[in-house]
């Protein structure tokens, strides 16, 4: 956990508990217990409680080191005061593993919402980056919302 943010995270999945999340540890584990050369994936849901409250993932693992989130309940639904992805890119980026992915259908479900994080580097999208090239000239706009 970094100095900065002071958050406990609880995950579903035994082997994700059993290594501390550590990416390089998890890979230990499931190249030995799967076929050689797999690509396997661990489905894990994950609660996170910090300072703003309580936040719900569910978060797949990749043999490669990717994390994509493919469900979220937000902890508080203001963007500008969510505490939920800071945390969950620092513990993700601690731990070996890459920044936090969006899936696609997560994204298509509430763009706005995810075009900010995205925009300062909290998570990482395919389909933004295939959209709009350029991080630094995106606009941010959430009166309609």
């Amino acid at each position: 956990m970094s100095a900065d943010f002071n958050f406990e995270m609880f995950f579903s999945d035994i082997t994700i508990l059993e290594t501390g999340g550590k990416y390089k540890l998890v890979k230990e584990i499931m190249d030995k217990d799967s076929i050689k050369n797999s690509q396997w994936m661990i489905r894990s849901n994950l609660t996170l409680q910090h300072r703003e409250g309580i936040a719900g993932f569910n978060i797949h693992f990749f043999y490669n080191g990717d994390l994509y989130i493919a469900d979220y309940t937000p902890s508080i639904k203001e963007v500008f005061y969510n505490s939920d992805l800071s945390c969950l890119s620092v513990w993700s980026q601690e731990n070996g593993w890459s920044l936090p992915k969006i899936t696609t259908d997560l994204v298509k479900a509430n763009e706005k919402y995810w075009k900010y994080f995205w925009s300062v580097s909290l998570v990482d999208s395919q389909y933004l980056d295939e959209i709009y090239e350029d991080k630094n000239k995106v606009n941010i706009d959430f009166e309609d919302n």
